[in-house]
């Protein structure tokens, strides 16, 4: 019943349906080919640096993980603060744990799957560390965040603001 009524209602959505089914199983068959079949993965691996940084200098990639576990930690600043004014205002619902964990995992499993696939080529122990430490500052000011939205009025926060000297910035003063 619910194929018919959502596949095949009209004679134009049963083509449509038919086309763009029989698109969708050519792709999906050449996609698996490739990737368990024929696909060369070692140029991945080989090349992984390239395709994450560029050409970006190996010396300054320290930059890039601070920049990443700063980002996180935003992230989850921003988000706890959403959720704590939710909460303070009443319009949160708060869901058990374990289902906030199972609604986690079903949004981001795919992205999660690509990062650890990426982390397993690394093969070197700093992108682990970098990703750690961004797991964990998000989850530390998300926290922290949260506190703060349920305490805090609904006003603006302040929010440190980073000066730096314009020699820093590559401008003459």
């Amino acid at each position: 019943m619910w194929v018919r009524h959502n596949l095949f209602r009209t004679p134009l959505d049963g083509v449509l349906t038919v086309v763009f089914g029989t698109i969708s199983v050519v792709v999906l068959y050449k996609v698996f080919t490739f990737v368990f079949l024929t696909g060369r993965w070692e140029i991945i691996r080989v090349n992984l640096q390239l395709l994450m940084i560029g050409r970006f200098p190996a010396a300054h990639v320290l930059r890039l993980a601070v920049t990443v576990v700063g980002l996180a930690a935003w992230g989850g600043l921003i988000a706890g603060l959403i959720s704590g004014r939710r909460a303070r205002a009443g319009s949160a619902r708060r869901l058990p744990l374990r289902r906030r964990v199972a609604d986690l995992i079903g949004r981001f499993w795919a992205l999660a799957l690509v990062v650890l696939y990426l982390l397993v080529l690394a093969g070197t122990p700093g992108p682990w560390i970098m990703v750690g430490l961004a797991l964990a500052a998000a989850l530390v000011t998300r926290i922290a965040g949260g506190w703060l939205g349920r305490r805090r009025p609904n006003r603006a926060i302040p929010m440190p603001t980073i000066c730096a000297p314009a020699s820093c910035c590559g401008r003459r003063a």
